[in-house]
């Protein structure tokens, strides 16, 4: 028994020796302590910085027999820098976020948004009403508004490029060519949250917009009288799924036989699915466009592995690899066979999350093909940065 008082004694003082020592802590411990907590209160009051550079080499290549026949044909061997982007975003208020975003390759304005939140705060389990204002992609198909951004393809579809505005040879009706975004007021929404089908989701979402439908870049305000209106609704049954459709209806000026300013039709919609898990990520789509008279589609399916994903933000030596294919027609009523076909395999390596290597082999064809338009080799690597 008296060695259980002395214990108990020795254990009392020391935790009395201890607590005294926490008590007396020196005033520049403690003065550093309250200014780091007003640093820590007032920190999401300060933009953060971010952007990305890419760059890499570019190949394309004819086969003999096309080079023999068509002299004119030119190979391509190139060192490109694809993007070099960088930009501020912020959330002071948890009703509001902002992102700035400067292309310095082509010195326009890539992203410039206001996001209001007006619920926030609230009981509502889900954010079920958004205010967009700014220039950003329009909400139109799942390629455009996922695709290179999260590290799967380096580039965009055939169609995607043809009918959403980065081609200015596939859509010339647009006056500024700007990575298929747009300048307009939208509202956006997360709705229904579920637990079936996995941890705790929203069963839909949707996005509904008006823009200018002059593409990006302030060069591109005010170009004609007409609005165009974008929208898409996505359910997700399960956690990961992707599964609805998308809109575009939009107009712009062009001239008829005589020279007369006229309205023409710009109308695209899209029909859409994605799964994503933390192996698989399974893309298909397919796009309609109305331009004037003309009518074009396409459509994609995409797979990608990865073979050792990391656990929440850790990206060190991670491997996946994938492959996809695209099919485009241009005039589907008037030349119904004449389809472009792409074929790509290729890997995406993350070093460290901060850096990332792509590396892509395309092979594309006709279904008719001529001299004309012969069938050609790609090759893309591309190295890339992102703050």
């Amino acid at each position: 028994i008296m060695r259980k008082q002395i214990l108990l004694g020795l254990m009392l003082a020391a935790s009395l020796c201890i607590s005294a020592q926490e008590v007396e802590v020196p005033d520049s411990v403690r003065l550093l302590n309250n200014l780091m907590k007003k640093v820590e209160a007032k920190s999401r009051y300060i933009p953060k910085v971010h952007g990305v550079v890419k760059f890499g080499y570019d190949g394309l290549y004819y086969p003999q027999s096309a080079l023999d026949a068509n002299p004119a044909l030119k190979e391509k061997n190139a060192f490109v820098f694809n993007t070099v982007w960088l930009g501020v975003k912020g959330n002071p208020f948890d009703w509001f976020d902002y992102n700035f975003q400067f292309d310095f390759g082509n010195l326009n304005i890539v992203d410039f948004h206001l996001n209001f939140h007006p619920l926030a705060g609230t009981n509502a389990k889900s954010s079920y009403i958004n205010v967009f204002l700014g220039q950003a992609k329009t909400p139109i198909s799942l390629d455009n508004n996922y695709g290179p951004a999260n590290n799967e393809a380096i580039d965009y579809t055939q169609v995607t490029k043809a009918l959403l505005g980065y081609n200015s040879k596939m859509t010339p009706e647009l006056t500024e060519l700007r990575y298929g975004r747009d300048m307009g007021l939208a509202i956006y929404g997360y709705a229904l949250k579920v637990d079936w089908g996995g941890a705790d989701h929203d069963f839909f979402d949707y996005k509904i917009g008006m823009y200018n439908g002059s593409g990006a870049g302030f060069k591109a305000l005010n170009v004609d009288q007409y609005i165009d209106f974008s929208g898409w609704l996505y359910l997700h049954p399960i956690k990961g799924m992707t599964v609805g459709g998308s809109g575009y209806l939009g107009y712009y000026d062009s001239a008829d036989a005589e020279g007369k300013t006229v309205m023409t039709d710009r109308h695209r919609w899209a029909a859409s699915y994605r799964y994503v898990d933390k192996y698989w990520v399974a893309r298909t789509e397919y796009i309609g466009g109305k331009t004037g008279n003309v009518y074009s589609d396409g459509w994609y399916a995409l797979l990608q592995y990865t073979i050792n994903p990391g656990s929440g933000e850790k990206f060190w030596n991670q491997w996946s690899v994938l492959a996809r294919y695209d099919g485009y027609r241009a005039d589907y009523k008037n030349k119904a066979d004449i389809i472009s076909h792409n074929i790509m395999v290729g890997f995406n390596y993350r070093p460290m999350k901060f850096m990332y290597i792509q590396g892509q082999y395309n092979y594309r064809f006709a279904q008719t093909n001529t001299t004309a338009d012969p069938a050609y080799h790609t090759l893309q690597i591309l190295f890339g940065l992102v703050l």
